[in-house]
């Protein structure tokens, strides 16, 4: 040994410790992969960067996450001893946390298609697939739900053109508030029923000759859903009223209140816009009509 290590004697100076510390070329950069889940329904797939990472008892490792995605990839020699090698692939989903529903839908869409696939083929770049078969699929209605929930964002997003970050998990006030939302904007609106609705007009405001049956209208309501503890606006639902048996009566102002039965079944249809009713034109733009004019 060098008489650094050992005195004139033989014996060790001191008690020494050797580390060794693996370490990667500094030459290996990330690869943007392909991952693809193959299924009866078609391909899904998801574009990864993944890296050269460092796992004990494996030879070389590549990992990389997207959109709550976790994908690995490991390889090594047999180890029993035969020619060849052997690889193992982990996939691991998470819902993102804080991400915009646009970018945790690619992961979730994934995630989702993996549990009932047959097979996972993982393309590195100018490189053949590497397939994974998968024996038994497990599909899971869970990931099927989330995906429904996060497709309901991606609508509302893009509608309202509002960020809506992901939650650590979807409560049932969030799902049911996503899933109506998207559904007013799918729809372009909503329908109701003229059941219990009351008017009361401005005053000055007359009945047109026909009398109160004949009576047309359009009536603004804001519309918005709580979303992960805040309001997120679509903006007004325009609703026209009309064929309405109406019953009038007279509030303690004096004006005039016209009044749906409890039981009246009339459709009302609302049409979504764009805008909150305080940015709209004042009361005058709103007019009320009969069949035959309009005044």
């Amino acid at each position: 040994m060098p008489g650094l290590w050992i005195d004139r004697d033989g014996e060790p100076m001191r008690p020494t410790e050797l580390r060794v510390i693996p370490t990667l070329p500094e030459e290996i950069k990330p690869i943007d992969a392909l991952v693809r889940a193959v299924t009866d329904e078609g391909l899904v797939t998801l574009d990864v960067t993944m890296s050269l990472v460092l796992v004990e008892g494996w030879h070389q490792v590549w990992r990389g996450s997207a959109s709550g995605m976790t994908i690995e990839v490991a390889m090594r020699p047999r180890q029993d001893g035969q020619e060849g090698t052997e690889s193992r692939l982990h996939l691991k989903y998470e819902l993102p946390r804080g991400e915009s529903a646009r970018r945790a839908r690619p992961g979730a869409r994934f995630a989702e298609a993996a549990s009932r696939a047959t097979a996972i083929d993982v393309l590195p770049p100018g490189e053949d697939p590497m397939r994974f078969a998968v024996p038994h699929p497990t599909p899971a209605a869970g990931l099927r739900g989330l995906v429904t929930v996060i497709d309901a964002a991606v609508i509302v997003e893009e509608w309202a053109g509002e960020r809506i970050g992901m939650p650590e998990k979807f409560d049932d006030g969030t799902i049911g508030a996503l899933v109506a939302a998207a559904a007013t904007v799918r729809a372009g609106g909503q329908q109701a029923r003229a059941a219990g609705m009351r008017c009361t007009l401005a005053d000055g405001a007359d009945i047109a000759e026909k009398g109160p049956d004949g009576v047309e209208m359009v009536l603004a309501e804001e519309i918005g859903y709580d979303v992960c503890g805040r309001t997120i606006w679509l903006g007004h639902i325009a609703w026209l009223v009309s064929g309405v048996e109406w019953q009038v009566e007279t509030d303690g102002k004096g004006r005039t209140v016209l009044v749906a039965a409890d039981d009246d079944g009339t459709p009302v249809r609302g049409m979504l816009r764009r805008g909150r009713v305080a940015d709209l034109p004042g009361p005058d733009s709103f007019k009320f009509f009969d069949r035959d004019r309009a005044e």
